[in-house]
């Protein structure tokens, strides 16, 4: 016979664990260095306050893609992170690298809430 409360009980520890970590990665994220170029470009990128107007907030989105990795020689960093303006509101996703000068946005791309893709830029 199947124990149901062991299994819900084990299904509420997993959740709880899931939620701990995914808290973890938005924090580390959030604070990084690599995330604090991705929304300075965000800002100052004329394409993305064109498309959406002067930016009221933006906030990072957890995804697959998320992530920084960084090391005393270099790095590379992903964020999708959600931009409204005081036009539209649509997600950007900004991928970095870092070598000796630091970090430096390599591609970015805007997705409006509407379906459009007004933006690919790359930085190489």
């Amino acid at each position: 016979m199947i124990n149901i409360g062991k299994n819900i009980r084990r299904l509420g520890i997993a959740l709880i664990f899931g939620a701990i970590l995914l808290l973890i990665v938005y924090l580390v994220s959030i604070n990084s260095q690599s995330y604090k170029v991705a929304t300075n470009y965000i800002a100052a990128n004329p394409y993305i306050v064109d498309a959406v107007g002067p930016i009221k907030s933006s906030h990072l989105t957890i995804s697959a893609h998320t992530g920084v990795v960084e090391s005393s020689t270099g790095g590379r960093a992903e964020f999708t992170i959600r931009v409204t303006g005081t036009l539209k509101t649509g997600l950007v996703h900004v991928s970095l690298e870092k070598s000796v000068g630091g970090w430096k946005v390599m591609s970015a791309t805007l997705k409006l809430d509407t379906g459009e893709v007004p933006l690919l830029v790359n930085s190489r």
